[in-house]
C-alpha cells in the first residue's frame, strides 16, 4: 500500500477523519473489450458507527477513457437493486452530479475536464450508507454486520453507453472489471473488520482500530464484528472461515467444506490469484451472496461449495451479468452439483419447459418463476449433459483453457464455445446448444 498517498488525502479530508488512496495500476485486456470510462483504481477510507448503524466515507476514483472519442461524463452505481436510498453520495471533488436515474442508484457525474482517448482522471466523493438490520448482504445476520456492494463503482459496459438501469429486482446484473481496490475500515475498538485481498496493516487509537488491504477484484466487500476464526493455508491460499460466538461450534465444519471445495475447484479450474479466501458464516435466508475473496454463506455444504465456486465463475473469469447469467450462475451451480446432488437431472432435456440459458435478466424478469429453475438446475443439468458427452478429462481440460484464457477478463458465451470447440473439436456443439437453449 502507498501509506504516503494514504497520509496525503488523510490530510485532505481531515474533516471526516477518513482517508482514501489508490494504486496505479493498468486495466488488463478483456475478452470482451470494454469502451468509454472505464475504472482502474479505487481507494476508500470508511468509518462504521455500529449504535448509528452509519457507515461514513470517502473514495478517490481513477478512470481512463478506452474509448475513441473524448468524454466528460461518468456514471456511478450505487448499491445494485438498491432504490430505497440506503446509500447517498453526500460530496464530489473534480467532477459534480448533473444527473440521477434508477432511483436514484446511478449518478451522472461531469468531469471538470476532458478525458481524451487513453487519457486517465480521477475524482473525489463523500459518501454515506445506512445499514439495515436486515438478514441481507448489506445487513446484519448471525451477529456479524455485512457490507456487500456499499461501494460505489463506475458503471461500464461493451459499448460506448453503460446500461443505466434498472438494475434486476433479483439476482445480478453487474459488469464489472478488475480494479486495484486500497480500502481502510475504521470500526470502534473491540471490533474486528474483514477484508479481502492483501491485508496491507492494522492501526489503533484509544477508541478505533483501521484495517487496511489492497485486493485486485471487480467490486468489494467487507464484514464487521466480534468473531473467532479457522484457517487453513491450501496450495498457498490462506482460507478463513469466520463467525461470532453463536457459529463457533460450526467453524469446524465449515472449513472443512471450504477447504474441500476450494482445493477440488483449483484442481478441476486452474489458478486462483487472490493470497486469501474469507467465508463469512451466517444465516442470510437465500443462503449465500459472492464477492471476489470473501463471501458471505450459510454453514452448509451446497451454499459453500457454491459461493466457493463464485471465485472461478464471476470473481476470476467475469462476465455481463445482466446479459448472460448463465457464465457465472449456471457454471457455479453445476459446480455445487459435484460436491452436492443439489439437482435430479433428465439429461435427455435437461432444460425443463420452453425457456432456453441463451436469456437474460431483461428475460426473467417477466419470467421470474422460471429463472430460477432456468437458469440454475437446468443450466446445471445442461453442463452435466455435456460433461457426459465429452468425458470427464475433455470437459475439465475446456474449462481450465477457458479459465486460463479469460482470467481476471470479461468473458462471454462466444468464449466459452470456443473453449469446447478447442477441447472437442469432433462434437456436435450445435446440437446441445440447441438443446439447452444457448
Amino acid at each position: 500500500m502507498d501509506v504516503g498517498r494514504l497520509t496525503r488525502v488523510f490530510a485532505a479530508c481531515a474533516t471526516l477523519a477518513l482517508g482514501a488512496c489508490a494504486v496505479d495500476a493498468s486495466g488488463s485486456q478483456a475478452a470482451v473489450a470494454l469502451q468509454g470510462v472505464v475504472p482502474t483504481d479505487y481507494a476508500y477510507a470508511v468509518s462504521w458507527d455500529p449504535d448509528e448503524r452509519v457507515l461514513d466515507g470517502v473514495g478517490t476514483i481513477d478512470v481512463e477513457n478506452r474509448g475513441p472519442k473524448p468524454v466528460r461524463d461518468v456514471w456511478l452505481r450505487l448499491r445494485p437493486n438498491n432504490r430505497d436510498g440506503l446509500v447517498r453520495v453526500t460530496f464530489v471533488k473534480f467532477a459534480k452530479i448533473v444527473s440521477r436515474r434508477a432511483g436514484g442508484s446511478m449518478l451522472k457525474l461531469r468531469l471538470d475536464g476532458e478525458l481524451r482517448a487513453g487519457e486517465r482522471d480521477a475524482f473525489l466523493i463523500e459518501f454515506r450508507a445506512r445499514v439495515p438490520r436486515d438478514q441481507t448482504s448489506l445487513g446484519r445476520s448471525a451477529g456479524i454486520d455485512l457490507f456487500g456492494d456499499v461501494l460505489p463503482v463506475i458503471a461500464v459496459t461493451g459499448s460506448d453507453q453503460p446500461r443505466i438501469g434498472p438494475e434486476p429486482s433479483y439476482g445480478e446484473g453487474s459488469l464489472n472489471p478488475v480494479a486495484k481496490w486500497s480500502v481502510g475500515v475504521t470500526v470502534p475498538r473491540g471490533l474486528r473488520a474483514v477484508l479481502p485481498g492483501r491485508e496491507a496493516r492494522v492501526s489503533r487509537s484509544r477508541k478505533t482500530t483501521t484495517y487496511e488491504s489492497e485486493a485486485d477484484v471487480r467490486d468489494y466487500a467487507f464484514a464487521v464484528g466480534r468473531y473467532t476464526s479457522r484457517s487453513k493455508r491450501v496450495n498457498g491460499v490462506k482460507l478463513t472461515v469466520v463467525g461470532s460466538a453463536e457459529k463457533k461450534r460450526e467453524l469446524g465444519a465449515a472449513l472443512r467444506r471450504t477447504v474441500n471445495a476450494f482445493s477440488k475447484l483449483q484442481q478441476w479450474y486452474g489458478g486462483y490469484k487472490l493470497p486469501s479466501l474469507k467465508v463469512v458464516i451466517g444465516d442470510l435466508p437465500f443462503g449465500g451472496s459472492e464477492y471476489p475473496g470473501i463471501v458471505f454463506s450459510t454453514v452448509d455444504n451446497a451454499t459453500i461449495s457454491h459461493e466457493v465456486a463464485h471465485q472461478w465463475f464471476y470473481g476470476l473469469v467475469g462476465n455481463d451479468q445482466y446479459k448472460d447469467p448463465f457464465l457465472d450462475e449456471s457454471l457455479t451451480a453445476f459446480s455445487e452439483q459435484r460436491f452436492h446432488k443439489s439437482y435430479r437431472c433428465n439429461l435427455a432435456r435437461p432444460i425443463n419447459g420452453r425457456h432456453g440459458l441463451a436469456t437474460g435478466m431483461d428475460y426473467w424478469e417477466k419470467h421470474a418463476r422460471a429463472y430460477e429453475d432456468t437458469i440454475y438446475r437446468g443450466g446445471a443439468c445442461a453442463l452435466t449433459l455435456l460433461r457426459h458427452d465429452l468425458g470427464a478429462s475433455v470437459f475439465d481440460r475446456a474449462l481450465r483453457s477457458y479459465v486460463a484464457a479469460n482470467a481476471n477478463k470479461i468473458a462471454s458465451t462466444d468464449d466459452f464455445l470456443a473453449a469446447i470447440r478447442n477441447a472437442a473439436p469432433n462434437y456436435d456443439l450445435a446440437r446441445w446448444q440447441r438443446l439447452v437453449g444457448l
